[in-house]
């Protein structure tokens, strides 16, 4: 009968252990549920999903990106400069191409006289000059394409004389073409120092002049164009006198080329 009643104890002992425990205090009861290790899932909060994220979605470097994007420019602009360079070059070797050769023929002067008088009534004058060139293209297998906004100018003692343009035309390879250009400049009062100054030099037969021509002009080497480049030509002459029948009794040309 006692062991009977220790078995019952020992029963409801263990149902209380695993089950709940009963307090004290009258009406209220406390269960106490004991789940195994094994069972047990650990779930995180909600704000770590978002830090997860977070984590995982990373931004990409700016920097990097910038730097990648300025080395692949670099790239590409020397890539294209050594293409270009590479072509220029074998245009060079296959065609050879030489600047134009220019001379002045001849210069007519209209409207200077040499007789006017330092006074109020003697009229400003205002010079007109006739330029005959003579322009050579050397080349056997370039033709040159003279483009329009040329200038030619006129100076005299660093004082401009006149000013005005080439025509436009297409010369073809070993070609020379003799070309006019009509010049005007402004008035120029009689007794001023650049009056005086071109008395004194025909009155000794021997007027220096200073013809400078800004040539815009492109080659063409058989179907293909270059980009426009600039010839500069600068010719010291030197006229026995200042009119229609002027003879050029000295003179010669210098040229270049600026590439831009």
């Amino acid at each position: 009968m006692a062991e009977r009643n220790e078995q019952n104890q020992h029963q409801a002992h263990q149902g209380q252990s695993e089950s709940g425990t009963v307090s004290g205090k009258a009406g209220t009861t406390q269960f106490i549920i004991k789940v195994p290790k094994d069972q047990i899932y650990k779930i995180p909060p909600p704000e770590n999903a978002k830090r997860y994220a977070d984590y995982t979605r990373r931004k990409p470097n700016r920097s990097s990106c910038c730097r990648r994007c300025i080395l692949w420019t670099m790239f590409l602009i020397l890539a294209a400069a050594v293409l270009a360079a590479t072509a220029a070059g074998v245009v060079y070797l296959v065609f050879r191409p030489q600047v134009p050769r220019f001379t002045v023929e001849k210069i007519s002067v209209s409207g200077f006289d040499s007789n006017l008088t330092a006074s109020n009534s003697s009229p400003p004058i205002r010079l007109k000059f006739s330029l005959v060139v003579r322009a050579q293209n050397p080349n056997e297998k370039v033709s040159v394409y003279y483009e329009r906004t040329s200038l030619v100018m006129i100076r005299h003692s660093e004082a401009d004389l006149c000013d005005g343009e080439l025509p436009y035309f297409r010369q073809p390879a070993r070609n020379v073409t003799v070309m006019r250009a009509e010049l005007s400049g402004a008035e120029i009062v009689s007794g001023g120092a650049v009056y005086d100054a071109l008395v004194r030099d025909e009155k000794a037969g021997a007027v220096p002049l200073a013809v400078r021509i800004e040539a815009p002009q492109r080659l063409r080497f058989g179907n293909v164009k270059s980009w426009t480049f600039h010839v500069v030509v600068k010719c010291d002459v030197v006229v026995d006198e200042l009119t229609e029948a002027a003879r050029i009794v000295a003179g010669g040309c210098d040229s270049h080329v600026k590439i831009w």
